[in-house]
């Protein structure tokens, strides 16, 4: 037996590959089928485009929504062309994450020497639970993974005296379809920090003008509305607060996640391998030390958190720092064949049965709700109540179905006081009249559902329907 696969292993090595990426590509795409609603803050993205012209897409969006202008102009475009339905606007997030595939896989091929460390990083990215729940969502996060990829991989090596004009159209465009190859562009110039080459000339005016009209409005209009949202993702400056930030991010990159402290040193094991790298590669790992340092250092700033969606760009950076150990050292020896599948446990445990059961990744459907909605309602006596994290959903669904009413109350709760503002607000609605309550999502970590159920069961409820956590019910008050 150890003959044969001594005898065969480069063809054993491709059918591996070719069959990983088979199924990466039937994940996604099964994901990409069965998740065919928007969430309330992609129906808020939407809203918002159907409310603005093209050149408006590379002006801040507005309502504390901020996305690439490229990436919305394109969308747009796409929108205007094929319809604003969810398999249009979900196809660019599919699409790059099919291409993320073949990127991850050819850099990590040139990068690492020994093909078992190229075959447990593509399984890991492969079966990335993440990676696979944001190539159907609305949003630019699964892009991201694969511009940064494209970084990764170019300007590793590129030369930047050779190509000037492509190195200044590329440095130009990628920030506006990724923010965060910003700090792949950076490292780039500070690699030839000597002589970084006319493309920095157009990348710094791009991203001048790209912070004044666009970034720093954004930044402020958010920080209005949740001016603590992303402070798990910056860092402070002390040991633990760079443990924490790491350990928060493996956790989210390779949710649920048993082996974390496992992980951690192995990443920082990386770590510190690219650092005393002195082989063909050192290079290439000089660069991704940049990179991962111009990250941690926007982090410890305040310019860009390193936290859940917004920091699943860095995913690959991650993977490859926790596998360089075994790319490093002779995986022949037990010990490491041990750990290597202990990794590969640990990270993809869990993967493997959501995989299984992608109907249960979905958590909202408020196309169902609505559609029930449509054919009950009596516009002569019925009136909708919504909560605020259903607003969105129910006037993107309602257009889309062609469904109007005036007859639509938004809930007004107080987030300081959340129980007693929601049975303030219940107790007030008048009496002897039908009210619809239609609960798509609870912003509140699931507070205000709670008081809300808690109120309903004391009524008499005519109606009720609940399906993925989204709530219709029908009552006389």
């Amino acid at each position: 037996m150890q003959g044969f696969i001594t005898k065969y292993k480069n063809i054993i090595y491709y059918i591996v590959v070719v069959l990983l990426f088979i199924l990466g590509i039937f994940l996604r795409t099964r994901w990409y089928i069965i998740n065919n609603v928007f969430e309330d803050d992609q129906c808020r993205l939407v809203l918002t485009m159907l409310n603005k012209n093209l050149l408006q897409m590379f002006l801040p969006l507005g309502d504390a929504q901020s996305a690439p202008p490229l990436f919305m102009f394109i969308s747009k475009i796409l929108a205007e062309l094929f319809g604003y339905r969810e398999y249009v606007l979900k196809f660019i997030p599919y699409a790059a994450s099919i291409a993320s595939i073949v990127y991850f896989y050819k850099f990590v091929s040139s990068y690492f020497t020994k093909k078992f460390s190229i075959v447990i990083s593509l399984v890991i990215f492969v079966l990335g639970r993440a990676l696979i729940d944001f190539s159907s969502i609305f949003k630019q996060y699964s892009s991201d993974v694969l511009i940064c990829l494209i970084c990764l991989y170019y300007f590793s090596r590129i030369d930047v005296k050779k190509h000037p004009i492509l190195l200044s159209i590329l440095v130009v465009i990628f920030p506006l379809l990724s923010l965060p190859s910003v700090f792949f562009i950076v490292a780039l110039f500070i690699k030839n920090i000597k002589k970084p080459g006319f493309a920095i000339i157009p990348f710094v005016i791009t991203m001048v003008l790209y912070f004044v009209f666009n970034l720093n409005p954004s930044r402020a209009d958010i920080n209005t509305f949740f001016p603590e949202y992303w402070n798990d993702g910056f860092l402070k400056l002390s040991f633990m607060s760079f443990i924490h930030l790491i350990l928060v991010n493996l956790k989210f990159y390779f949710m649920p996640n048993s082996l974390s402290f496992f992980e951690l040193v192995l990443f920082i094991w990386g770590v510190v391998l690219c650092f005393l790298d002195k082989t063909k590669t050192r290079g290439t790992s000089k660069y991704m030390l940049i990179v991962l340092g111009l990250i941690f250092l926007a982090a410890l700033l305040h310019l860009y958190p390193l936290s859940g969606r917004v920091g699943l760009y860095a995913i690959s950076l991650f993977i490859l720092f926790i596998v360089k150990p075994f790319d490093t050292y002779s995986y022949n020896k037990p010990a490491f064949l041990c750990a290597a599948i202990c990794i590969i446990l640990g990270f993809c445990q869990y993967d493997i049965k959501a995989c299984a059961n992608m109907e249960s990744y979905t958590s909202f459907s408020p196309q169902n709700l609505m559609l029930i909605l449509k054919e009950k309602f009596d516009p002569e006596k019925d009136i909708i109540i919504i909560n605020s994290a259903s607003a969105s959903s129910y006037l993107f669904y309602s257009g889309k179905n062609n469904f109007y009413t005036d007859n639509v109350r938004l809930m007004d709760i107080n987030r300081d006081d959340i129980k007693n503002s929601t049975l303030k607000y219940l107790n007030q609605l008048e009496k002897n009249r039908y009210y619809w309550f239609y609960f798509v999502k609870d912003y509140n970590k699931s507070q205000v559902y709670p008081y809300v159920f808690g109120w309903l069961s004391t009524k008499d409820i005519i109606y009720s329907y609940n399906e993925r956590n989204s709530y219709l019910f029908y009552i006389r008050n």
